[in-house]
């Protein structure tokens, strides 16, 4: 990831759709993020009582901030914009959860129950996607689940990256991932979840 490439999420963490961001990790429940956690939740499968969950690309918390009731867990949110952090933290309760502000390719860290990646993937080159999930068997536990989601297609939108399913597998693959489900159309037509596992 560049420094334009943070400069972008910076950006985007003062703007207004960044304080839309911040406000449904307020609020909480909204429907979306609700049906996304149910949905991560029963990708995740059978977790530990008190998870340790990692949320990679948290942004501004969106999905972490009530992920730690949904789940009853410990979580870590990763971001490489400082901003996104502050705004997250800015609705996190009692030190959990906790944000680490990094790249996502060297995350100092691991033990994790689960965890996911929603709204990143879409953002970023092969390159670092591919470093991301390079690090996944490292980072979680033996068995342990992760959701990550895709944007398939080629429509060319600013901003966003868009792959084949036949793409996406290889990145999978090439981290040492196991395939255990792929969802698609699930919050949006052009939405590709997939389970993996070391």
């Amino acid at each position: 990831m560049t420094g334009s490439d943070v400069a972008y999420w910076d950006e985007q963490a003062t703007s207004v759709e960044a304080a839309r961001w911040a406000a449904w990790a307020a609020d909480g429940w909204d429907e979306s993020i609700d049906t996304q956690l149910w949905f991560i939740s029963s990708r995740l499968g059978l977790l530990p009582d008190r998870p340790r969950l990692l949320d990679l690309g948290c942004g501004a918390g969106r999905l972490t901030v009530p992920a730690v009731s949904r789940f009853g867990a410990s979580l870590v949110g990763v971001d490489p914009s400082e901003h996104m952090l502050a705004a997250a933290a800015h609705d996190a309760e009692d030190g959990n959860p906790t944000w680490m502000l990094n790249d996502g390719r060297t995350i100092p860290s691991s033990g994790f129950d689960g965890g996911w990646s929603v709204l990143t993937f879409q953002h970023l080159p092969d390159s670092i996607v591919a470093g991301y999930l390079a690090q996944l068997p490292d980072l979680l536990m033996p068995d342990a689940r992760f959701v990550a989601q895709f944007v398939v297609g080629e429509t060319r939108v600013p901003h966003m990256v868009e792959r084949s399913h036949r793409e996406i597998a290889d990145l999978i693959a090439d981290a040492g991932l196991s395939i255990l489900a792929v969802d698609t159309g699930f919050g949006h037509a052009s939405w590709s979840w997939l389970t993996v596992q070391a």
